[in-house]
């Protein structure tokens, strides 16, 4: 993915100590260090991913963890990622299985297939380290929950987790349950993710994936555990016009590009270059096939023509502010469009207070640092 397109997401939508993989329609995420793959070949995706943070006192050593996780992507092999991140000694996994979930945390009978890590059926993550397992067949369905069963032979020193799981996961008693697909072992509930990062699939073509960052609202939050109702799910099930319009107004010309060829299942390259061309017939048809309503082709038009002639700035601050000229230009554009609804209007009116304000915000920022310039240089000649 393009340094553009992540850099803008970040000022889009921001989680301290999170990160969820999030698809758009029919989407996925690359998965880490994979190459870029052709669109029509089978890809390697991130299905699922957490961020870590340092944690302890669990009681894990001899425990078999299940991790419940739901994967945003459909494939038909498997792979987890374990992480011994914060670790200062050995990470110790002695068996590991993927299955699919049931209820609770017992396992669909006969879903469970055991990992290996570089062909052993153990392994060892070293300090610092994450480890990706072998791919297993497995079908993996976005949105079905999935168990991941991790037996830990030794309490590790500091345990890589993700605590705010809004997920009820489960520590069994004392022995391996690996392979275990009743929930009678698995005694005690977790709202956290322990050792697990990332769970990718093998789709039939490459995918892409919207990735969010930002504070605990983003992490989930004040949403219901085992709910699966935080913002970002409902994110994941739909990626709207006013996001993508929004991105294009802060200049944003992948994120669209992205979004188009998830939605409309055309090669990137086609997308480009009707993006590029700026054609409106072109466009239209595209957006079109998209799904987008015709009452939204003005404003859509109007802000690649402006993101194409404005442009991204290229910083952070500047990832997250909506561009004062280009969206003047847009809904200078809709205001005269008979098709454009009252509801977009009443956006694009809300973008340009936005995009002011926060313009007058910049221009008083940079008066004060230049009186604190002048200040310093007063200063100096005395």
């Amino acid at each position: 993915m393009r340094r553009g397109f992540l850099v803008g997401l970040a000022g889009f939508v921001a989680v301290l100590g999170t990160a969820v993989a999030l698809l758009v329609p029919g989407g996925g995420s690359a998965a880490a260090g994979a190459a870029p793959a052709p669109s029509c070949a089978p890809a390697w995706v991130g299905a699922w991913r957490t961020s870590p943070q340092a944690g302890g006192g669990f009681d894990l050593a001899g425990r078999t963890l299940r991790m419940i996780v739901r994967p945003q992507a459909t494939g038909a092999e498997a792979r987890i990622r374990v992480s011994n991140r914060f670790g200062s000694q050995p990470l110790r996994v002695a068996a590991a299985s993927v299955g699919t979930v049931d209820t609770g945390a017992a396992l669909v009978p006969g879903s469970a297939r055991p990992l290996t890590f570089g062909g052993s059926g153990a392994a060892v993550v070293g300090p610092g380290e994450e480890l990706a397992s072998d791919p297993v067949p497995l079908v993996v369905q976005k949105d079905r929950p999935v168990a991941v069963s991790l037996y830990l032979p030794v309490e590790p020193d500091r345990v890589t987790v993700h605590p705010v799981a809004l997920q009820t996961s489960y520590v069994s008693e004392p022995g391996d349950a690996v392979d275990t697909a009743a929930a009678a072992p698995f005694t005690r509930e977790v709202g956290s993710w322990l050792v697990l990062t990332g769970l990718d699939v093998l789709t039939p073509r490459a995918e892409n994936a919207v990735v969010l960052v930002g504070d605990s609202i983003t992490d989930g939050v004040g949403s219901d555990p085992d709910r699966d109702d935080r913002w970002s799910d409902a994110l994941a099930g739909r990626l709207t016009a006013g996001l993508l319009l929004r991105s294009l107004l802060c200049g944003h010309m992948d994120f669209l590009h992205e979004a188009l060829v998830q939605l409309t299942g055309l090669p990137s390259q086609r997308i480009a270059g009707i993006l590029q061309a700026r054609s409106g017939a072109g466009l239209d048809a595209l957006l079109t096939r998209a799904g987008f309503a015709s009452s939204l082709l003005t404003a859509f038009r109007s802000a690649v023509q402006a993101c194409h002639e404005i442009g991204f700035v290229d910083t952070l601050e500047g990832a997250m502010q909506l561009r004062r000229r280009m969206v003047e230009r847009v809904l200078t554009s809709c205001e005269q469009d008979a098709s454009a609804s009252e509801a977009l209007l009443t956006l694009l009116r809300r973008y340009a207070t936005e995009s002011a304000r926060e313009e007058a915000r910049r221009y008083c920022d940079e008066l004060v640092a230049d009186d604190r310039v002048a200040a310093i240089d007063r200063r100096i000649a005395a």
